[in-house]
């Protein structure tokens, strides 16, 4: 494959990369956290097979496409951390609902 070709797919196989990252924060603002994961999986993958190969793509490019994905990876854990505070507030309001129904029915 000619440098022009390689430099082309690598191009491609960022912007998927790039994509899948921006796909993976719009599902977490929706709270679809089973295609998040199945996204991550994916994205992961990529990025493996993107650096198992020599690069040819500018350093700045594939600079500023990991600077995305780190950007957009702490957002998506700030939207996990606030899902895991909602549920185990949930989980809490559950336990005392439980609670309360169990020293009612003793009385």
């Amino acid at each position: 494959m000619a440098d022009s070709e390689m430099i082309a797919q690598q191009q491609l196989d960022l912007g998927r990369v790039l994509e899948l990252a921006d796909l993976m924060l719009r599902k977490a603002e929706q709270q679809q956290w089973a295609e998040v994961a199945k996204l991550q999986s994916l994205r992961d993958r990529l990025i493996h097979e993107f650096f198992a190969n020599k690069a040819v793509l500018e350093d700045r490019r594939v600079a500023e496409g990991i600077h995305h994905i780190i950007e957009t990876d702490k957002q998506l854990a700030n939207l996990i951390t606030e899902e895991r505070g909602s549920l185990q507030a949930e989980i809490q309001k559950m336990k005392q609902g439980k609670n309360a129904v169990k020293a009612y029915s003793s009385k």
